[in-house]
């Protein structure tokens, strides 16, 4: 019986080939859930009634003075949650026209930020913001570089 290569026995751990791909299959889907989760309480946040102190109050009403009006307008975030979550079914899956939507909905969101006016946030929200720019940034990393993107499937 001939000897088996390092390859066929698995280089890490002593893991065959087929488990440690699915391990990096299992994480990155993993991290788009996670990531979403993350968006969609971030982006529910606004509507959990907070009794602020009255001066903090006073300074959030200013999130967003001197904005462009459509960026303040709800159907544009609903419009960037709605490209979101259908480009997370499309990595979840490993759709390639997944990766390009979130790619593009992170583009439009990183393009009117300059556009967004004076930008006010209680210090929960910044957290939030901060941890689902960072998975963002994983996913877009992952999704176009090895191995992740050998996974991608073409033929949709």
């Amino acid at each position: 019986m001939p000897p088996k290569s390092p390859v066929a026995t698995g280089l890490l751990g002593g893991r065959n080939v087929v488990s440690l791909h699915m391990t990096h299959i299992r994480a990155f889907q993993a991290l788009v859930v996670i990531s979403i989760v993350i968006y969609l309480g971030w982006f529910s946040l606004p509507y959990i009634p907070v009794d602020y102190p009255p001066a903090t109050a006073q300074l959030l009403r200013f999130s967003g003075y001197g904005a462009a009006q459509f960026i303040q307008h709800p159907l544009f975030y609903y419009f960037v949650l709605v490209t979101k979550l259908a480009a997370a079914i499309g990595l979840f899956f490993f759709l390639s026209w997944g990766r390009w939507l979130f790619l593009g909905a992170l583009a439009i969101s990183l393009v009117v930020i300059p556009f967004g006016g004076v930008s006010v946030s209680p210090p929960f929200d910044s957290f939030i913001g901060a941890i689902n720019g960072l998975t963002d940034g994983a996913i877009i990393a992952l999704s176009f570089s090895s191995p992740i993107a050998k996974y991608w499937r073409k033929d949709v």
